[in-house]
């Protein structure tokens, strides 16, 4: 499965604290594409913003709690994005205009997030950027028999 066929996926299911949210919108897609789960352990232990909120809190914030849960599964921190990658992104949280750091993955050059409305993609600063070991030549492959 390619980033943009998950995307796609994901974009068709509402959102639901605890299994289709913005944290493991990035959990599933890793779980999904790459066979190792991110999300194991959180997944479905929260129904509500304030349950998914002590559980990014008590990790101390998004970028701790994405980092410590890439890192789980073998992800590793790079300086340049690529299609495939995830990041901690700065985003809208809300349509009023705030923003604060969301999880994303990266295709078509730019970054999806999920939102309560479905999947939002454009070009937001990346705090933190994760790549999978294999990411690079999976891709290349892919590229190469297109």
């Amino acid at each position: 499965m390619t980033p943009y066929e998950y995307i796609d996926a994901a974009a068709m299911h509402r959102w639901q604290y605890g299994q289709q949210d913005c944290t493991l919108f990035v959990g599933n897609y890793v779980r999904d594409c790459f066979g190792v789960d991110p999300g194991l352990g959180i997944r479905g232990s929260y129904s509500n913003e304030a349950g998914a909120l002590a559980i990014i809190t008590r990790a101390g914030g998004m970028l701790a709690f994405i980092g410590a849960r890439m890192a789980s599964v073998g992800w590793y921190r790079v300086e340049k994005p690529a299609d495939g990658d995830v990041a901690v992104c700065v985003a809208p949280l809300a349509p009023l205009g705030v923003v604060g750091e969301v999880p994303a993955i990266r295709a078509g050059g730019l970054w999806h997030v999920r939102t309560l409305r479905g999947v939002c993609a454009r070009d937001f600063p990346a705090v933190m950027v994760w790549r999978q070991p294999v990411l690079i030549r999976m891709f290349s492959e892919q590229k190469a028999s297109s």
